[in-house]
Order: structure tokens, then C-alpha cells, then sequence
């Protein structure tokens, strides 16, 4: 299989040297369709995966560390459940969208209630990381969620 085709085009005394891009750019979509498909095996199948069940969530958020035990049920791409510390337990809901996992609680803090929010990826069908938003005070951190065992 060639990956492209060179000719030569003559009118009268003028020779002018062709490529086919025709044959180059069907190359190019056989190799980008490739690296998709390629990349859809490597990717967690999020459309299978079910969050339902025990996690851990652990966050850092502005230098404070906080740990929780979560029960969460499943219905399609949302997700709800409670997440339970040593001084709160907070109602959650979220959706999990491809790989994409984003959910949220209210809590309050000295009289003031607060939003946070969590926007991670599912690197595989027992991990979920990503960022933690805290609304309206303005600060972030990360977080892993681990499913318990």
C-alpha cells in the first residue's frame, strides 16, 4: 500500500511533478481513526461503570484534609447518595458523563453556607481524582475517591 502517489502532468513543453494528496489524506483519516479507536479501548467504559456503592473521598482543600465514607446509588448518569465525616454527613448528587465525574454537597461554616464541588475523572472503574471548588469562599484543592473494599 502506497502512502501517496507522485506523477508527472505534461502540456506542450511544460512537465509539471504531482502528489496525490487524495491518497495522503485518506492515510491520514485511516491513522486518526485508529488513534481514536485506539484511545476509546484505553479509556474507562463510564457508559458500564456504576459509582453505586462504599467509597472513601478524601480532599485537600487550602491546606485542611478532610476524609469521608460515601454510599452512593445509581440511576443512568446520575448519581446520589450521603457522604459521612467525623463532624458532618452531607447529602450528594452528581452525574457521571463519559469519564467525567462532577458532584456536590452543601455544608455550612460558621453560619455560612457553602457549596462544594467536585470535578474529576474516572481513571478506572475504583478511582475518581480531580479538583474540589468551595463557593462562595473561593478556594480549591483536590481529591481521590477510592471505592471501599
Amino acid at each position: 500500500m502506497a502512502l501517496s502517489v507522485n506523477y508527472t502532468e505534461c502540456r506542450g513543453t511544460e512537465c509539471h511533478h504531482f502528489q496525490s494528496c487524495r491518497k495522503v489524506r485518506n492515510v491520514k483519516s485511516i491513522v486518526l481513526s485508529f488513534l481514536l479507536l485506539a484511545g476509546a479501548t484505553l479509556a474507562p467504559a463510564a457508559e458500564n461503570t456504576s459509582l453505586a456503592g462504599q467509597w472513601k473521598l478524601h480532599s485537600s482543600i487550602a491546606g485542611y484534609e478532610s476524609d469521608f465514607e460515601c454510599t452512593f446509588t445509581q440511576n443512568n448518569q446520575d448519581f446520589a447518595g450521603t457522604c459521612k465525616s467525623t463532624q458532618a454527613t452531607v447529602t450528594v448528587n452528581g452525574k457521571l458523563e463519559d469519564n467525567k465525574v462532577t458532584f456536590q454537597y452543601k455544608t455550612t461554616y460558621e453560619g455560612q453556607e457553602l457549596t462544594v464541588a467536585h470535578s474529576g475523572t474516572l481513571e478506572s472503574p475504583d478511582k475518581i481524582a480531580g479538583t474540589v471548588d468551595v463557593q462562595p469562599m473561593g478556594v480549591s484543592g483536590d481529591f481521590t475517591a477510592s471505592r471501599a473494599k
